[in-house]
């Protein structure tokens, strides 16, 4: 039987990684080192599983690469992600989102490369203009 993820939470973390995520299913193994995920090319390492749960911790996301999500269980394959995903993003609230440190204010003008996600984690948006460049 082929595994299958039913959930990942959380769904989105930063680029900086250090996420720890909890990916939910069916078909996964008790042991931890069974288990291979890869998301946007970059391994999350697994430190725990059960039956039906991977904890893994995201590395760090550079670049811009087409969004995939690849889980193996050794001796059964790949596990059926139903195109759910995990997203890498840009926390506005970062000053390494922003260069030179210093993140937009109210009436600025910004620019957001193809690929790039943000978090928005602010209480209130500034008022800007954005353009998807």
């Amino acid at each position: 039987m082929t595994p299958v993820l039913t959930n990942i939470s959380p769904k989105y973390g930063t680029v900086a990684g250090g996420t720890k995520l909890t990916l939910t299913g069916t078909g996964f193994t008790t042991t931890a080192s069974d288990h291979t995920v890869t998301i946007d090319g970059v391994s999350c390492v697994v430190t725990a599983s059960t039956s039906t749960t991977i904890t893994c911790t995201t590395g760090k996301r550079t670049g811009v690469p087409t969004q995939s999500l690849t889980i193996s269980v050794k001796n059964k394959g790949d596990v059926a992600t139903q195109g759910i995903m995990y997203t890498y993003g840009r926390y506005w609230s970062d000053p390494d989102t922003w260069a030179p440190g210093l993140p937009p204010i109210e009436g600025d003008s910004i620019a957001i490369s193809k690929g790039v996600n943000f978090i928005f984690d602010l209480d209130k948006s500034p008022k800007m203009q954005a353009i998807l460049v």
